[in-house]
């Protein structure tokens, strides 16, 4: 399995069909539309977004779509729209995780904070749904189960480079970012 997989430019049918082939089960959403961003929900050809405070689960309109990246533990598909299509990358997990990865590639895992305290769970189908609203407004629903008040994360990998300084200068860079799962955000750290 390729560690680093970049595709060309594909139709919308062929992306889905890319999406089936590498997330046979469940699997977590982030989209970014035209006119809001939010997590979800794919399930054997069914993409389901939890938008701002709407009271179930929309369906994913493509047709609105700016980013989308489809993810587990082990995996992300990324897409974004060129002309009319869909271009993007596969980025998987090979075997043991370590810290520093043979092609040179060092990651850096980490928890970024979802801002809002949940308000309401929900079930719909075997998924359950909070909806996080912040102090200031923000409004977000996650595929996830918490408690009335608790806060969120979201787990990311950082694939980052340190350059040789004969060629490329000396700043460490950041290669790629992959999204991994949500989790309870625990304490300000």
């Amino acid at each position: 399995m390729e560690r680093y997989e970049p595709f060309g430019v594909i139709t919308e049918q062929r992306a889905k069909e890319k999406i089936a082939e590498c997330f046979p089960n469940t699997a977590t959403l982030y989209a970014v539309l035209d006119y809001a961003v939010c997590f979800g929900t794919y399930n054997q050809g069914d993409f389901f977004l939890g938008i701002e405070a709407q009271t179930e689960p929309a369906a994913l309109d493509w047709t609105y779509l700016r980013e989308l990246r489809v993810f587990d533990e082990e995996q992300e598909l990324l897409l974004v729209p060129s002309g009319g299509n869909w271009t993007g990358r596969m980025r998987r997990e090979i075997g043991q995780y370590e810290v520093t990865l043979a092609d040179g590639e060092y990651v850096i895992d980490e928890r970024q904070k979802l801002w809002g305290k949940t308000k309401k769970s929900y079930k719909v189908g075997d998924t359950v749904w909070s909806l996080l609203v912040s102090g200031r407004g923000t409004r977000i629903q996650i595929p996830m189960e918490l408690n009335e008040r608790e806060e969120a994360a979201i787990r990311v990998r950082r694939y980052m480079r340190i350059p040789d300084l004969k060629k490329d200068g000396a700043l460490v860079f950041q290669n790629d970012i992959r999204m991994i799962g949500l989790c309870p955000w625990e304490g300000d750290e």
